[in-house]
């Protein structure tokens, strides 16, 4: 099961963390919004398993899209 870093690949979160830490903290971030971070971890995510789960999924949250993500794909999400 995947995972996600936010921190460069210091420390990891769950698809559920990641959006609870996202909604409290994308302050610390400066300039960067919620949407902002969300489209840096899509666009790292695997293309072909990305398409599928968009394609099953939608539309859904966020939350179920990211968890459903983690649940396919075998290599972690690192952003930083």
């Amino acid at each position: 099961m995947a995972q996600i870093s936010l921190d460069n690949g210091y420390s990891f979160m769950d698809a559920a963390e990641t959006i609870e830490y996202l909604e409290r903290n994308t302050k610390d971030f400066g300039e960067y919004s919620t949407e902002s971070l969300l489209y840096e971890i899509y666009s790292r995510m695997d293309d072909d398993i990305r398409e599928e789960l968009h394609f099953q999924l939608a539309p859904c949250t966020d939350l179920e899209f990211l968890t459903a993500y983690c649940e396919k794909a075998s290599e972690d999400i690192v952003v930083g």
